[in-house]
This record gives structure tokens, sequence and C-alpha cells, in this order.
């Protein structure tokens, strides 16, 4: 089965953190968006993937990382 939508349970498994973390979160207002029908909350797959896409870091090449030069380009040569 494929899920559109989550409830706060399977949220919290999903991502493994506790169900008080998302209810944090929402209280703070910190994504991932959600619905709230009928006094339920329910999180739309599509916002989770957002939310995640949001939370994707690139570390920086080894080469930015041992010069402290984070505005060259990776493809940059590198110091022998």
């Amino acid at each position: 089965m494929n899920l559109t939508h989550f409830n706060q349970k399977q949220l919290a498994t999903l991502w493994g953190v506790r169900q008080a973390t998302l209810e944090r979160w929402r209280s703070e207002g910190i994504d991932p968006k959600y619905l709230k029908l009928n006094g339920r909350v329910i999180y739309r797959k599509t916002d989770i993937e957002t939310y995640e896409e949001s939370c994707i870091v690139t570390p920086a090449c080894d080469h930015h990382y041992r010069t402290g030069n984070q505005t060259d380009s990776c493809s940059s040569a590198r110091p022998d």
C-alpha cells in the first residue's frame, strides 16, 4: 500500500523521533506542514518530501575543508 498521508505516529516512526517532538515542532511553527482534519493531525507525503529536501546537507569537498575556501568550486585543483 502506497501511503499519501501519514498520521503523527507513522511519521514519528518513519523519522525515528518521538511523537512529542512532532507536537513540539507544530507548536513552534517548525515544518513539516500538516493538515488538521476533524481534530486529527495529518501529514501529506508531498509536504514530508518537501521538508526532507529542505534538510539535505551537501558536505563541502575535501579541498574546501582543508583550505577553508568556500568560494572556489570543488573541481578546482587540489594542493599536493
